[in-house]
């Protein structure tokens, strides 16, 4: 788990305290996500690494469609 991810549950923590926004830790949660995205994509075997990061950087957008129709875009 990242520094990023701790922030997100603390922010999570804090929205549903009343202390922060559910904006707050969504902005969080698609920071720790594109992070993910990013190491998940410098990893040795290309099959986990595309996987991995297509699966994390889609978990960072509401709207997926833009994202998979330019990895379609590619293959």
């Amino acid at each position: 788990m990242s520094i990023l991810d701790n922030e997100y549950f603390d922010l999570q923590e804090a929205a549903e305290e009343g202390r922060a926004t559910t904006e707050d830790y969504l902005r969080k949660f698609a920071q720790a996500r594109a992070v993910s995205a990013l190491l998940f994509a410098a990893k040795d075997d290309p099959f986990e690494a595309s996987t991995e990061a297509v699966y994390e950087a889609a978990a960072a957008f509401d709207d997926k469609r833009p994202l998979f129709l330019v990895i379609e875009s590619v293959l």
